[in-house]
């Protein structure tokens, strides 16, 4: 698995709630920090349970930050923490950021950090072909359910897919 992505709060639910999480979770390497890691788990939802159970397989790794600067990206971005200790930690590690927070990709185009969101991760999983377009289609429907995309980014990835959205 040499592909290791970083990712925050939102898009770790995200992909958990339309069951993408542990696809990927078989495919790469997927490390949160600390501070994700506490704000994903604390609720007893499906999605935090979800999380859990991949951590104990081993298919999520959490890894330790310093959080020297997250005080300060935190308030030079408007982030939470979990947001910006993983800004920081992708930085550090050069990894691949995912994020669908609006704050965390403007500081990943400042600070030059690679970010993809749970939409591109699907297309990309889609064109790999590690799930078949009804089943990407299913899932592109949840994440147009749960997060915010604009209408605009919606069109193109079901252009993309080839997929309906009602």
């Amino acid at each position: 698995m040499a592909l290791i992505i970083v990712f925050d709060t939102s898009t770790l639910i995200l992909l958990a709630k339309t069951t993408m999480l542990r696809l990927l979770s078989t495919k790469m390497t997927i490390q949160i920090t600390q501070e994700v890691w506490n704000e994903a788990t604390t609720k007893d939802t499906d999605d935090a349970r979800i999380i859990r159970q991949l951590h104990d397989e081993g298919g999520i790794i959490i890894s330790s930050t310093e959080s020297v600067n997250l005080k300060d990206i935190m308030l030079d971005f408007n982030m939470d923490h979990g947001e910006a200790s993983a800004v920081l930690f992708a930085k550090k590690t050069q990894a691949v950021l995912a994020t669908d927070d609006r704050q965390a990709i403007k500081a990943c185009k400042v600070l030059g950090i690679q970010f993809t969101t749970a939409l591109n991760i699907l297309i990309k999983v889609f064109e790999k072909k590690w799930i078949s377009k009804d089943q990407t289609s299913i899932k592109l429907r949840g994440l147009l359910k749960y997060a915010r995309y604009s209408e605009e980014i919606a069109k193109t990835a079901q252009k993309i897919i080839g997929g309906h959205h009602e």
